[in-house]
């Protein structure tokens, strides 16, 4: 596997306490923090758990297709999904 170049997990939700009517989502890594907002608090909420999630489902994939076995011959469903992991894992690693 690559060695990761994004900031290591585990990543955790808070509120920013000077944030007014959004919810920031804060990277709890080395003191670095990303701002996530919404067009409504729970959409804003929403996004900032998939971000927090993101490092352990990337991992979570990974692992995934490297044990996978696949029956190409006859599950076209396999096929595709296998597609989507790999597109998904190079778009989060920057390739």
């Amino acid at each position: 596997m690559t060695k990761t170049k994004h900031t290591p997990a585990p990543w955790v939700l808070k509120p920013d306490p000077d944030a007014d009517n959004r919810w920031d989502m804060v990277v709890v890594s080395d003191h670095r923090y990303i701002q996530c907002e919404g067009r409504t608090y729970e959409e804003a909420q929403a996004n900032a758990q998939l971000i927090v999630a993101a490092p352990e489902l990337l991992e979570a994939l990974k692992l995934v297709m490297k044990h996978a076995i696949y029956d190409y011959e006859t599950n076209d469903d396999i096929i595709n999904a296998a597609a989507i992991a790999n597109a998904a894992i190079a778009k989060a690693e920057g390739r």
